[in-house]
């Protein structure tokens, strides 16, 4: 934690004494948090800029004291004539968007998925306390924006807007912009459940029964390899390999060609024989059968480039409008939880699933996508519905009876 002398020279710069002049002289430094650079160890720099103030005599400023005075008068004029805030504490946005963004990205490149979320959480925040230098945003004000957002917002988009605030304020005390973290004891807030249904077995079985042609293709590569919906239409003809794998080099969503999502995601995913066979006569049916040609190419031509099939496209086009006369519901992650969910039901092993799922941690895997019921649960329902039976089996027979019922 900063005491005061170091909160106020963060924000109002201090006195020292320069030996190198002579006689001995008087200097007022500060920081110039308008011009910052991020070192080689990605920690954010300002400029120090100085100010000198008078000779240390008697005509001049004979004690520290003296010499902190006339700075403290002549303080807010000087900053200004140099064009700096002379409060030096950025607001909350130019600090989340400036300094952290940079030291955030610095270590380690984003991909645009990440920055684009990053933005809009930190535009939800900004809304409320944006505006606000960071060192006058108190705790309760935090929480009481969280609590806000419970009640309009999901459990992912509060819980992330959580993590970077704490990440900021974490940042910012870190760097001394701030005294004190105002983040420590923010706490999250009640929140609905995240919805995160699965596709069953049977459903797939459904669907499958009312598809064809590629459709029924795309399908079986969800539900067979567990992908993701990007990957699964960023596949190329190249992508899928003589060893009955699919390498998994890019992802296309929203209309873009980017790369996997981590870099665990970029393994080789194991294709059973009979999808391999599928694929592979669907190769003979493509018109451009190239190694970089689309392998589930759109009809549709940007200008003259043939691009994939988008997945939200063929969501609402094809698989949606299936799942709906079949009577349920169905999301394309929904595939991917399905098949970690069916693949844990039928006992297979957690940490294979985890490989053909290429989650970086097994928790998600086993928190997030395996909507498994512990077997001492469903054993303990088993043993109360066998109990429940019995017991209505014999007030049954009681009342079949009567006579036989002890007065």
């Amino acid at each position: 934690m900063l005491n005061l002398h170091q909160r106020n020279r963060r924000q109002e710069g201090w006195v020292e004494l320069d030996k190198s002049t002579k006689p001995h002289s008087w200097k007022a430094r500060w920081l110039d948090w308008s011009q910052v650079r991020v070192d080689k160890s990605g920690r954010t720099r300002p400029k120090q800029r100085s100010h000198l103030l008078g000779p240390k005599t008697k005509e001049g400023f004979l004690t520290k004291s003296k010499a902190e005075s006339e700075w403290a008068r002549k303080r807010e004029k000087v900053m200004a004539d140099s064009g700096c805030d002379p409060v030096c504490i950025p607001t909350f946005t130019e600090f989340a968007l400036g300094a952290y963004r940079e030291y955030r990205t610095c270590r380690r490149k984003w991909r645009q998925a990440t920055s684009d979320k990053f933005a809009y959480l930190i535009s939800l925040t900004s809304t409320t306390f944006g505006k606000k230098r960071l060192a006058s945003i108190a705790p309760a004000e935090i929480q009481q924006h969280l609590n806000k957002l419970a009640g309009t917002f999901c459990h992912d988009t509060v819980s992330g807007s959580l993590v970077y605030v704490r990440a900021i304020f974490r940042y910012a005390s870190e760097e001394e912009f701030i005294p004190k973290d105002p983040s420590r004891r923010l706490v999250l807030p009640q929140t609905n459940e995240p919805y995160r249904p699965f596709t069953a077995l049977d459903q797939v079985a459904r669907l499958e029964g009312v598809l064809s042609g590629l459709d029924l293709t795309i399908l079986r590569t969800f539900t067979r390899c567990g992908l993701r919906a990007g990957e699964v239409f960023g596949l190329q003809v190249g992508d899928l390999q003589p060893d009955k794998t699919l390498k998994i080099c890019r992802t296309f969503s929203k209309g873009k060609v980017g790369p996997p999502k981590t870099n665990a995601s970029a393994k080789p995913v194991p294709v059973p024989d009979a999808l391999y066979s599928e694929l592979l006569s669907l190769i003979e049916t493509l018109l451009d059968q190239s190694p970089d040609a689309w392998l589930f190419p759109s009809s549709v031509k940007r200008g003259s480039v043939v691009m994939p099939l988008r997945a939200e496209n063929w969501l609402k086009r094809v698989l949606k409008p299936a799942a709906k006369d079949l009577g349920f519901k169905i999301t394309l992650h929904s595939l991917r939880r399905g098949w970690g969910t069916e693949a844990h039901n039928h006992g297979q092993n957690m940490k294979d699933i985890q490989g053909v799922m290429r989650h970086a941690s097994m928790s998600t895997t086993s928190d997030t996508y395996v909507r498994q019921v512990p077997e001492s649960l469903r054993s303990t329902v088993e043993k109360m519905d066998e109990l429940m039976r019995h017991a209505a089996e014999k007030v049954a027979k009681e009342a079949a009876n009567p006579l036989t019922t002890p007065l």
